[in-house]
């Protein structure tokens, strides 16, 4: 039977040649960290995000493996997925990063004092409903908080990121007319389900 190139070279002695390009990716394998062990430490406690940003800042992780859907539109995340400026893995202190900035913002959300529109995906499964909640429940403002019941947390890139667009462009024109969705605004029942 015809051996491959490689275990020819292997039993010769030789070590098979690598491409500029997969010896990169093997490089980024390398700092890659198994996401679903990392995540599953991160639900733990927080403390265990911030000792790895601050001793393994390197560390790059992608959001493979964890089952998430970010959008029902699929021929839009394949396209992400191929491009080339997308990033798809990201530096642990970025994420620590992030996560600090949404805790920020969570404190402040009963400091808005402006009208402000707040949309949310029933299927977000990237912003937990909980948090979503708690902040909806400290603002002091009135705003305006519309649930998409097919939404997910790409609201604008979904499949019915049309009608997303359609409620925000209405609202910019006037806060207080009914938008077009006509979607309901009682989001205290879905948070609290």
């Amino acid at each position: 039977t015809p051996r491959s190139d490689a275990e020819q070279e292997r039993r010769r002695g030789a070590t098979p040649s690598r491409s500029d390009a997969e010896e990169r990716e093997r490089e980024r394998e390398r700092e890659t960290v198994s996401v679903a062990f990392l995540s599953s430490l991160f639900l733990l406690s927080s403390f265990f995000l911030s000792l790895s940003a601050h001793t393994l800042p390197w560390i790059k992780l992608s959001g493979q493996g964890l089952g998430i859907q970010p959008s029902d539109n699929y021929e839009m995340l394949v396209a992400l997925g191929k491009d080339q400026f997308v990033i798809k893995k990201t530096r642990i202190d970025s994420l620590y990063g992030l996560v600090n900035l949404m805790d920020a913002a969570l404190a402040a959300a009963p400091r808005i004092q402006i009208p402000a529109l707040v949309l949310y995906g029933a299927k977000d499964e990237i912003i937990p409903k909980s948090a979503t909640g708690r902040m909806l429940s400290s603002l002091t403002n009135s705003p305006r908080i519309i649930i998409y019941p097919d939404g997910y947390h790409m609201l604008l890139r979904d499949l019915g990121g049309s009608v997303v667009l359609a409620d925000i462009s209405a609202w910019i024109m006037d806060p207080n007319m009914t938008l077009p969705s006509n979607l309901s605004t009682d989001w205290k029942s879905f948070f609290t389900e």
